[in-house]
């Protein structure tokens, strides 16, 4: 398949069977598109700030919007399901395939590395590398990270059930030893009276 860009119009040819596509939506110049891995689907980027994935059998997009500047970059993760995203308002971004921002990393340009898990971006000329993370790798860090507030804390049961934790049978005991890993203590601390 090959792109031509035309200002917010791209067409796609099929190059085996000469077949043409439009797909318009955006409102200013393309500045990239990308194809996913199995070619069902494409990214696009353009100046009107805004990045589409279409789905090629249809010709729906859906939008990615959220940059306040030209996009001048846009590619898919090595399995085609996150979006990445770099702009001019000197950010990039992730996406979900249903439009969802997940991540906006300051930097740019950016690339992504071959096993689609980190973001590398230019910031204030340094190179930045920064981790993608999926909600359910996140979620599992976060309650491992937060484990002993919420065994031992003053957790509520709301807090408990983010990280599947059943409700407390009784109020904490004992000295609390955060996720860091220090125990806290209770010391008793006199003041010397005035006098």
């Amino acid at each position: 398949m090959s792109v031509n860009q035309v200002t917010g119009i791209v067409q796609v040819q099929n190059l085996r069977t000469g077949a043409n596509q439009v797909l318009e939506g955006h409102t200013d110049i393309v500045t990239a598109t990308s194809f996913s891995s199995d070619s069902f689907q494409l990214v696009t980027a353009s100046q009107d700030g805004i990045a589409r994935v279409w789905k090629l059998q249809t010709g729906a997009s859906q939008v990615l919007e959220g940059h306040t500047g030209e996009i001048y970059n846009a590619s898919f993760n090595p399995d085609d399901t996150l979006v990445i995203t770099s702009s001019y308002d000197s950010t990039t971004r992730v996406w979900d395939l249903q439009g969802r921002q997940l991540a906006i990393f300051e930097g740019y340009p950016a690339a992504l590395s071959p096993d689609g898990q980190q973001v590398n971006a230019i910031k204030d000329g340094r190179l930045e590398t920064y981790e993608i993370g999926t909600l359910p790798e996140l979620l599992a860090w976060g309650c491992q990270w937060l484990h002993n507030y919420l065994e031992y804390g003053q957790a509520t049961d709301g807090d408990r059930a983010l990280c599947n934790l059943p409700p407390r049978d009784s109020a904490p005991t004992g000295p609390f030893e955060s996720s860091l890993g220090r125990s806290l203590v209770q010391v008793q601390v006199t003041w010397p009276q005035r006098g």
